[in-house]
């Protein structure tokens, strides 16, 4: 977390883009591009509801192997909208910053093959927000 973020500095609702086609944000920044043909909003939070194109919460509640198994069906999602279609990628929970982010660094170390800890400093770099919850995969 950088000094801006410590000192709540950062709008969680700023669309953060990891990759040119790929963003984390939390729910207010999603509804933003709700109904943009050029989005594919996915929605990792099980206790909210938003006009997303995908919802699958990622919940550490639920144990590791479930994490796990979220975080995998999600990067192929991932995978699968930024190879078939033109059109970006937003995930978001409630605030962006824990389960949001965990789904995006699980797809870059999937697809992109970047190290858990490459991945972090990447989202970092434009939400530093984010909070690693690697633990969640590790059980």
């Amino acid at each position: 977390m950088t000094d801006a973020a410590a000192r709540g500095e950062f709008a969680l609702d700023t669309i953060s883009w990891v990759t040119p086609r790929l963003a984390v944000t939390d729910m207010h920044g999603a509804a933003r591009v709700f109904g943009d043909a050029n989005f594919y909003i996915i929605n990792t939070a099980a206790e909210i509801a938003t006009a997303c194109d995908c919802k699958l919460p990622v919940d550490p509640i639920n144990g590791a192997n479930e994490v796990r198994q979220a975080l995998d069906t999600l990067a192929d999602l991932i995978h699968k909208q930024l190879a078939i279609t033109d059109r970006k990628v937003v995930l978001h929970c409630q605030v962006g910053m824990e389960r949001s982010v965990l789904a995006c660094v699980w797809y870059l170390c999937t697809y992109e093959n970047m190290s858990i800890d490459d991945a972090y400093q990447m989202v970092w770099k434009t939400r530093p927000v984010a909070k690693d919850r690697r633990d969640w995969v590790n059980g």
